[in-house]
């Protein structure tokens, strides 16, 4: 009973996923999920620590899935680093808001694929928040790219 509540806490301490991306089948491409995570749970006391991280990207679709490293594809690191570059998500429910004249119209997809991405932050109270994030927005477009610079590191989907 107590190994399981220390791999309990353990596993609350250590957070799996940087970031899961929910990509939608495009041509040749059928629908699948890039997680993005730690290839280690270590605990990141330093900037020297985080800058040591080894990552972990795993795509998987039915009926198969596909996995590769920092090491493998050094972009991968280029990529979670670059989550930090990303402006906070402002808390504004529609129904609290005062709607403009005009009304905004949100951005849609014209072509290429539907994605959504999902996390979990970190809050100041320690408690953490997750998200998933659709649509025409800062995040929407790093997922995008994300999907578009791991492309050369992964092999075709069979």
């Amino acid at each position: 009973m107590i190994h399981l509540i220390l791999t309990a806490l353990t596993v609350q301490h250590y957070p799996a996923a940087l970031v899961t991306i929910d990509v939608g089948a495009i041509d040749q491409t059928p629908a699948h999920v890039i997680t993005v995570s730690p290839a280690h749970a270590r605990p990141v006391r330093s900037q020297a620590d985080r800058d040591r991280i080894a990552w972990r990207a795993v795509r998987s679709w039915q009926g198969g899935s596909q996995s590769i490293t920092s090491e493998d594809c050094p972009v991968l690191s280029v990529i979670a680093g670059s989550m930090d570059g990303l402006p906070p998500i402002p808390v504004s429910p529609p129904s609290l808001l005062v709607a403009p004249d005009p009304l905004p119209i949100p951005p849609t997809i014209k072509d290429g694929y539907s994605l959504s991405l999902s996390f979990r932050t970190m809050n100041s109270d320690g408690s953490t928040t997750d998200l998933t994030l659709k649509g025409g927005t800062v995040y929407y477009e790093w997922a995008s790219n994300v999907v578009n610079q791991l492309a050369s590191c992964w092999g075709r989907i069979e």
